[in-house]
C-alpha cells in the first residue's frame, strides 16, 4: 500500500462496524481478508491502535470532547508523518467516528488479537450476553460444563457456536472461571488488551474498564496470559497456581507476582475476605458490591489500611464495622456514602501509633 492509496469505503465501514459491535452491518471476513492481503494494511491498523492514550482519556471523561481527543491523537500521529497526512484530511464526521473506534478498542488489542477474535465467529451477529449490574452477582453454567461467577458490574459475551467451534469469552469486569477440560478447544478469555488461554483450570480475571490494571489469578492448573501489540511487542507468560499476572495498560508492562489468591478471589464465596488494603480501594469494592458511591471529605481517610470479612452483612453493618477499625464517621443517604474524620477517635488512633 502506497502513501496515497486510500482505504476502501467498505473497509472503513467494516472497521467501525466491527469494533463498535454492529455485526449485522459488516462482513468480518471482508475485513480479515483486507488485513491479510498486505502487510501495510495490518501495519496501518496497528499504528492506529497504538494511539491508545485517546482511549484512556475518553474512559475517564463523562462526556466525549471529540476535538480535544482528535488533537491528542494528531500529536501522536505527527510522529508517523505518512499516517498523519492521511487522517488529518478526514471530515469532522469521520473524525468523530475514528475517535469512537479508538474508545471502543478498550486498551488497543491490535491486529493480531483482532485476527484471533475474527476467527472465533463465523456467525458474528449471534452473540449471547450476560450482565450483572452493580449491587448484584450471578453464576452460570455453559454448555460445555464450564462454570462462571460474575462479579458486580460485569459483562461477558460469547458466540452461539461456543463449545462447538470455539470456547472464547469477552469479559468486561471481573469473573471467576472453573473451566471444563477440552484438549481440542482451548478456553480463551479476552479482556481489553489481554487474552488468557486455558484447557481446564480455575482462575480469576479482573478487567474493569475504569481501572488501568488487568489482573489474572491462577488457582488450579495453568494458563497462558498474552498481551496485545499496542506497545510494539507481544508477550506471553505461563502462570502456575499461586501466581498473578498484572497488565498495566498505561505503560504496557506485564508482570507476574506471587499471591495466595484465597482472599482476592473470595468475592463470590460465603465469606468475602478483604485483606489489608487502603480505604480508597475498599470503597471501590463496596461501590460495586452495594451499588453506592463514596465521597471522602479528607484524603487522609483514603490511606487507612483495613482487613474485613463480609458474609451477608448490609452496607450499614459494614460501615459500622469500619468505624471501629479507623477514626471515621459515615453518613448514608440512599446510594451515597459520605466519609468524614472522627476527631476524637483520630487522637486515640494517633496515640496508639506512637
Amino acid at each position: 500500500m502506497t502513501q496515497n492509496q486510500k482505504i476502501p469505503d467498505r473497509i472503513k465501514v467494516a472497521i467501525v462496524s466491527y469494533l463498535s459491535g454492529q455485526w449485522d452491518t459488516c462482513d468480518a471476513s471482508d475485513l480479515n481478508v483486507w488485513l491479510e492481503e498486505d502487510e501495510q494494511n495490518s501495519d496501518l491498523f496497528s499504528r492506529l491502535v497504538d494511539i491508545w492514550e485517546v482511549d484512556h482519556m475518553l474512559q475517564r471523561e463523562k462526556s466525549i470532547d471529540v476535538d480535544r481527543a482528535w488533537e491528542k491523537m494528531e500529536q501522536q500521529m505527527d510522529k508517523r508523518n505518512w499516517l498523519a497526512g492521511r487522517v488529518k484530511r478526514l471530515s469532522p464526521a469521520v473524525r468523530y467516528a475514528a475517535v469512537i473506534v479508538l474508545a471502543v478498542l478498550f486498551g488497543a488489542v491490535g491486529y493480531q488479537l483482532l485476527h484471533r477474535q475474527m476467527q472465533w465467529s463465523s456467525m458474528a451477529s449471534n452473540w449471547i450476553e450476560y450482565s450483572t449490574p452493580y449491587g448484584s452477582q450471578t453464576n452460570l453454567k455453559l454448555a460445555d460444563g464450564t462454570q462462571i461467577w460474575l462479579n458486580a458490574g460485569t459483562t461477558i459475551r460469547y458466540n452461539e457456536d461456543y463449545g462447538r467451534m470455539n470456547r472464547n469469552i469477552k469479559l468486561s469486569g471481573e469473573a471467576f472461571f472453573h473451566v471444563a477440560k477440552n484438549k481440542q478447544l482451548p478456553f480463551v478469555v479476552n479482556a481489553r488488551s489481554v487474552s488468557v488461554e486455558a484447557l481446564g483450570t480455575e482462575f480469576n480475571v479482573k478487567a474493569y474498564p475504569e481501572e488501568i490494571h488487568v489482573e489474572t489469578i491462577l488457582m488450579e492448573g495453568s494458563v497462558a496470559v498474552n498481551k496485545g501489540i499496542a506497545f510494539g511487542e507481544n508477550r506471553q507468560v505461563i502462570l502456575t497456581p499461586g501466581e498473578k499476572a498484572v497488565y498495566n495498560s498505561d505503560d504496557g508492562k506485564l508482570s507476574v507476582l506471587t499471591t495466595d489468591g484465597g482472599s482476592e478471589v473470595s468475592w463470590f464465596k460465603d465469606e468475602w475476605v478483604i485483606e489489608k488494603i487502603n480505604l480508597e480501594g475498599i470503597a471501590k469494592l463496596l461501590e460495586r458490591r452495594y451499588d453506592v458511591e463514596f465521597e471522602f471529605t479528607d484524603d487522609r481517610l483514603k490511606t487507612y489500611e483495613l482487613r474485613l470479612t463480609i458474609t451477608d452483612e448490609t452496607l450499614e453493618q459494614v460501615l459500622t464495622a469500619i468505624t471501629y477499625l479507623a477514626p471515621i464517621n459515615y453518613k448514608l443517604n440512599e446510594n451515597e456514602v459520605l466519609l468524614t474524620i472522627n476527631p476524637e477517635e483520630l487522637k486515640k488512633y494517633e496515640k496508639l501509633l506512637k
